[in-house]
């Protein structure tokens, strides 16, 4: 480790004025280039991340319209057997009868 830095320091002493400032001058252009290509990636970052969340927030209002949808349509279908059963008691109890009739057929083999 003493050794690099004493090369170091042996390398800037032997260096003119003039190459020393132009090595620092492409240190700070190098600098800056990093920290345009860093801001350039936050950016980037940002932007996919909010569209990101936008999609994810479509999705999911898609998905509670079908969910709202769907217990809509259950909850119609059940009113309509409820009031077919009311209609027509000894049928209903026909055709549950009947049904539970066969599955315990088929599941008794």
């Amino acid at each position: 480790m003493i050794i690099l830095q004493s090369l170091k320091k042996s390398t800037m002493l032997k260096m003119s004025s003039k190459q020393r400032r132009l090595d620092m001058a492409s240190i700070s252009k190098n600098k800056a280039t990093m920290d345009a290509t860093r801001d350039q990636i936050n950016d980037a970052t940002n932007r996919m991340l909010k569209e990101g969340k936008r999609y994810a927030n479509e999705w999911y209002e898609d998905g509670m319209k079908k969910i709202n949808e769907t217990q809509q349509d259950l909850q119609a279908y059940s009113d309509e057997l409820v009031e077919k059963i009311r209609e027509n008691p000894v049928k209903a109890v026909c055709i549950a009868g009947g049904i539970g009739y066969l599955l315990s057929m088929l599941l008794r083999k």
